[in-house]
């Protein structure tokens, strides 16, 4: 049987010894991670598109891909666990079976994303880009619901997407939040609020309340 380290950890061929650990070590380098829902699990992509699930807080590695596909930077975990949106060089964003990692469904449009998230009820999922687009999809055809092109100013926006995935707030700093209809693909007049200038929002869970900052 081959050796292992002090954790329990196969060590390679001729080894007979390990410094360290290789749990919750993502050589490549990681940039974005990610916690299932139940907290039981932890998702990490990084350089060389390496993408490795941990279990937490054992820190053993679960699942590990390799696709030579360029390096990663979005990654979310749908709310039901099931599936993990990373983004894909090649394809945008690609939607995967949380257990095994195989695609289910590419989202087109989505390339060089830098962050993504789902709504709540996994409906939808949106992301915004390197090239300081604004995009979203139905996940269950992958179509395009939500092209709110390029930021004027370059910059990339941040996102908030109600719970039930019908409407979608992008904050870009030094201008008003905009407000969109998700089953329309339309921009709704915004409310009243009194931060016209808010960077970032994040919806209640049940979609009752936005808090802006």
């Amino acid at each position: 049987e081959p050796r292992a380290d002090a954790f329990g950890d196969p060590l390679p061929p001729h080894v007979v010894a390990r410094l360290g650990t290789v749990r919750f070590r993502h050589p490549d380098g990681a940039r974005t991670i990610a916690f299932s829902p139940d907290g039981k699990f932890l998702a990490s992509v990084g350089r060389g598109d390496t993408m490795r699930i941990w279990e937490v807080p054992s820190g053993k590695e679960v699942l590990r891909t390799r696709d030579e596909d360029g390096d990663s930077e979005a990654l979310a975990w749908s709310n039901d666990g099931k599936w993990i949106a990373v983004e894909k060089f090649r394809v945008g964003i690609q939607i995967r079976d949380a257990l095994t990692a195989e695609p289910v469904r590419n989202l087109e449009g989505g390339h060089a994303a830098c962050a993504a998230a789902f709504s709540a009820n996994g409906r939808v999922c949106a992301a915004t880009t390197f090239r300081q687009r604004v995009l979203a999809w139905d996940t269950s055809t992958g179509k395009v619901v939500l092209d709110a092109g390029a930021s004027p100013s370059g910059e990339r926006p941040a996102l908030a997407i109600s719970p039930d995935g019908t409407r979608l707030w992008t904050f870009l700093e030094g201008t008003k939040p905009r407000l969109w209809d998700l089953t329309k693909g339309q921009e709704l007049a915004l409310p009243h609020i009194e931060m016209e200038r808010a960077v970032l929002g994040a919806y209640a869970g049940d979609g009752g309340a936005l808090a802006l900052a």
